[in-house]
């Protein structure tokens, strides 16, 4: 919804199709009606392309953490960016493990926006990983 107070086009997605109809009936109370939906398997990424794809708290269970980063990969556009809002949790230091040898290029920052090095358990970082285009 932010996004699109901040004048973005958005496309809501998640696996459950009842997330994405509350997110779309979220938008439409808050007054927008041009907004896209998709139902999205990370496991299963569709041919559709974004400048950006936005997340928030999903690096909860290791075992998708190949398949965001995959999904990522297939549906960016060259130079695209991955957006995570992560809450602190503790898998997140091995996501951007994983990330960084797969040569994605990171950038972390804190809550204020100031640049982070590290995560930290229980302590919420804005990542922004992109390709390392040839």
């Amino acid at each position: 919804i932010a996004a699109l107070f901040a004048g973005l086009h958005v496309t809501f997605s998640d696996h459950e199709p009842r997330a994405v109809e509350l997110a779309a009936a979220n938008a439409t109370l808050n007054g927008f009606d041009h907004f896209g939906k998709l139902v999205l398997d990370w496991a299963v990424p569709t041919n559709h392309k974004f400048d950006h794809i936005l997340a928030s708290d999903i690096l909860y269970d290791q075992a998708s953490h190949e398949s965001i980063l995959n999904l990522a990969e297939k549906m960016l556009i060259p130079n695209g960016k991955l957006l995570i809002g992560d809450p602190g949790r503790h898998l997140a230091k091995s996501f951007l493990d994983l990330a960084s040898s797969a040569h994605w290029r990171i950038a972390l920052f804190n809550k204020e926006f100031q640049p982070k090095l590290v995560p930290f358990n229980n302590e919420f970082v804005w990542m922004e990983l992109s390709r390392n285009e040839p």
